[in-house]
């Protein structure tokens, strides 16, 4: 039996040893506490002790005595215990190191000439022998991984050594057998954070092992970690340096809930007006200057209302037969003459009694002016009725509904007929504000050709000088060639109900400045505080998923986002703010929508919304894990 002692091996000292106990199990303690009058102990386990290895060991005779006292020589240096802990190697255990250095001393007991006996006793203050070539493993992608060790008999302490790219505020996650690691940032990616669970600290070194600075601190806890024999769970988790943005709330309509703006290519009325222009038209938003002529606004209840959408056009409220007010965009032959695989045209209407309640009560209609018509959207005995025409002014549909909705006076409804001429097929869609109800009929298949060459008026509120409507008309638009289907606008009606950016009685306003919102101004004196409401989009997301919203805030202004999910559009959960890194909170769901609460201590600033963004984790802050085992035997 030999063995090698800091390099140098008992053969090369010409040296034959041998060793007759073999010490495999240490002293250790026994920690345990006697209670009086109480038989026996408890027991709280054992510490182990040192280890100690004795080695007898042999010059055999044959030398000079100049070379015999050399050799004397030599064995003194080469066992120093100044030299301190060295790796020490059993032939007899192949594979295994202890760290060790002399106990005591030694005399060389003289057997015949020029020869002598010594006995030999090592201290292992650490009682493991470690493996020679240790196991070292190497992850690169967070998740779930296996570290299987093969070599030893007992749990090792390993030394980790994470590369990473976290900066202020990120964090990386390492849990090994169920116990977690959190490791926070800031940490470059040219460092390298190396974690010895033996000594129980950390460090931060460069690529070429250069300390750089003390690692604990970027520890959330000394929670360091072990390895067991065979297999290991080593789960990686860890924040991201970049997010891909998949999802903006930047345009008007997220913020108001107002139709987008898309949906009206050839016509927009929003009627937002305070008053008509001098000659008596409102305004058309799409872009065609299209405009509405107010028949009979002077010396009428016509007028421009405040309300959910900012205003309304409302007519007719005493006496629809007297008063005669409605709304006519005059063709000049172009308006419809684009039309496409789908038309689609509606808008918002409050009814009053006279309305809901005449047998005929005329919506927007093409029966007007010179040509012939193309539809006619009406009410009849307070149900929606859709009739469409073919070039030759006959009628090719005539269709009374029968929705779940039953109007009644007083309350806003949203109404869309979208008419496919290439099929042959036309549906309505009909919503009610205050329930949330939206209702699609049934397609309805009609033969002939639509009459695409209209030339006529679109005439609101009234038809033949005869029939009147009386309420309020919001928000109308007309598209000749849309790719809406029925599903897009009825989805589109439940998720824009929450938007409150264009309420004349919120305290934000999404109406003065395109695409943002502000506090609200009264005679430029800005409210305190306010609360933004967006329309909801569709989420989904069961990962994790981050929110940020994009403002001017001056000094003494604020904004502070906050999120809301649901399943369907009805039942929504409570509001919650994102954390500190804008992580969303709220439980994944169908959809999310937001709530910006906006505030100022200066009421001649405001804040200023621009967009509301929601990311997904893009690229991981996790770089490399490097696991030496340090697998071990007892």
């Amino acid at each position: 039996m030999g063995f090698k002692f800091n390099g140098i091996t008992s053969q090369s000292m010409e040296l034959a040893t041998r060793q007759t106990a073999e010490n495999r199990m240490p002293d250790f303690t026994n920690n345990t506490i006697t209670v009086p009058g109480r038989e026996g102990v408890f027991d709280f386990g054992e510490t182990i002790g040192e280890r100690k290895i004795e080695i007898s060991c042999f010059i055999p005779p044959g030398k000079s005595d100049e070379d015999f006292l050399a050799r004397k020589d030599e064995i003194i240096a080469w066992l120093n215990p100044d030299i301190g802990l060295c790796p020490l190697i059993l032939d007899k255990e192949p594979g295994r190191v202890y760290q060790a250095r002399l106990e005591g001393g030694f005399s060389f007991d003289k057997a015949v000439r020029n020869s002598c006996t010594f006995d030999l006793t090592f201290l292992c203050p650490d009682p493991y022998a470690y493996a020679e070539n240790d196991e070292t493993y190497e992850i690169t992608d967070t998740g779930e991984h296996t570290v299987s060790r093969s070599l030893g008999n007992a749990d090792s302490l390993p030394v980790y050594s994470v590369v990473a790219d976290l900066a202020k505020g990120k964090s990386t996650i390492i849990t090994t057998n169920g116990s977690s690691l959190q490791i926070n940032g800031v940490l470059t990616e040219s460092e390298i954070l190396v974690i010895d669970s033996s000594l129980m600290t950390a460090k931060v070194t460069d690529a070429d092992g250069n300390t750089l600075r003390n690692g604990l601190p970027l520890l959330e806890s000394l929670n360091f970690p072990a390895l067991k024999v065979d297999d290991n769970t080593v789960k990686v988790e860890a924040d991201s340096t970049t997010q891909v943005t998949v999802q903006t709330l930047n345009s008007q309509d997220k913020f108001t809930g107002q139709v987008p703006s898309s949906w009206g290519a050839d016509g927009l009325w929003r009627f937002n007006e305070s008053a008509p222009d001098s000659e008596y038209y409102l305004a058309d938003s799409s872009g065609n200057d299209r405009k509405a002529y107010i028949n009979n606004w002077s010396g009428t209840t016509a007028s421009l209302q405040t309300g959910h959408l900012g205003r309304s056009f409302r007519m007719n409220i005493n006496n629809p037969s007297t008063e005669q007010s409605y709304l006519k965009v005059s063709n000049d032959g172009t308006i419809f003459a684009n039309i496409g695989k789908t038309l689609v045209v509606g808008g918002w209407f409050m009814p009053t009694t006279y309305s809901v309640g005449n047998t005929f009560c005329p919506l927007l209609n093409t029966r007007y002016g010179s040509g012939n018509p193309i539809f006619y959207l009406s009410l009849h005995s307070g149900k929606p009725r859709l009739m469409l025409y073919n070039s030759s002014g006959t009628l090719i549909l005539d269709k009374d509904y029968t929705p779940s909705i039953t109007l009644t006076n007083g309350q806003w409804y949203f109404l869309a007929a979208v008419i496919r001429p290439d099929d042959k097929v036309a549906q309505y869609v009909l919503g009610s504000r205050s329930s949330g109800e939206v209702w699609i009929s049934d397609e309805t298949s009609y033969s002939g050709e639509l009459n695409r060459s209209c030339t006529a008026d679109l005439i609101w509120g009234m038809h033949a000088d005869s029939y009147w409507f009386a309420g309020n008309f919001d928000d109308w638009f007309l598209d000749c060639d849309s790719s809406l289907t029925a599903d897009d606008i009825a989805l589109w009606f439940q998720e824009s109900l929450s938007a409150n950016a264009a309420d004349s009685t919120a305290d934000v306003d999404g109406l003065t400045a395109s695409d943002t919102v502000t506090l609200k101004a009264t005679d430029s004196v800005y409210a305190t505080s306010g609360y933004l409401t967006t329309a909801a989009v569709e989420y989904g997301i069961t990962g994790k998923c981050y929110a940020a919203v994009s403002a001017d805030t001056p000094t003494g202004t604020s904004v502070v986002l906050e999120t809301s999910t649901s399943d369907d559009l009805s039942t929504w959960s409570d509001w919650a703010t994102p954390d500190s890194v804008g992580l969303i909170q709220s439980d994944s769901a169908k959809y999310i929508r937001f709530r910006v609460t906006l505030a100022t201590t200066d009421s001649s600033v405001t804040p200023t919304v621009r967009n509301i963004t929601i990311s997904t984790p893009g690229e991981s802050a996790f770089k490399k894990l490097t696991i030496q085992a340090r697998s071990r035997w007892r």
